[in-house]
């Protein structure tokens, strides 16, 4: 099957990510989000920015986040990364790992079987840590629409 597509309109988008934490580390990888025609990209942002407010009303009402749906759209939106730089510790021993591209990982004894278990383990890894959490949000927001969100509100 032949598809067209807008050179600015391919099914995926790959966005530098970079993340900070409060230490002033730094990393970046790069990230393949999923991406829409114009009428369902406006879909996909009110889903997010839906999840996004219900985060924080959990927060508000429960004084906890709840992230579940949350983590799962994000998931959902993400088809590869690259360059993503992991730290692998074995009996006290610190070993740099870089994987290069998902789509192209190979197995790993007791993390990850194939290509796709690699992703679903690192896009897990990536959402439960808080610096990289907030850019993977950030970043799909900008997949979506290049928008940004400020408050709850779509800005531009």
């Amino acid at each position: 099957m032949k598809q067209l597509f807008v050179k600015l309109q391919l099914p995926t988008i790959e966005l530098t990510v970079k993340s900070k934490d409060a230490s002033g580390t730094k990393d970046y990888m790069l990230v393949g989000f999923k991406r829409y025609n114009v009428e369902d990209s406006q879909k996909q942002l009110k889903q997010l920015q839906h999840l996004l407010e219900a985060q924080v009303e959990s927060i508000e009402e429960n004084d906890r986040i709840e992230t579940t749906e949350l983590d799962l759209y994000i998931a959902s939106q993400i088809v590869y990364i690259k360059q993503a730089n992991l730290v692998y510790i074995e009996d006290g021993k610190e070993t740099n790992l870089q994987i290069p591209d998902t789509r192209k990982a190979k197995p790993i004894a007791d993390l990850w079987e194939t290509s796709e278990d690699c992703l679903s383990v690192l896009v897990d890894l990536y959402l439960a840590s808080s610096p990289t959490r907030s850019a993977l949000t950030s970043s799909l927001q900008h997949a979506l629409v290049n928008s940004d969100f400020d408050n709850g509100e779509l800005k531009n």
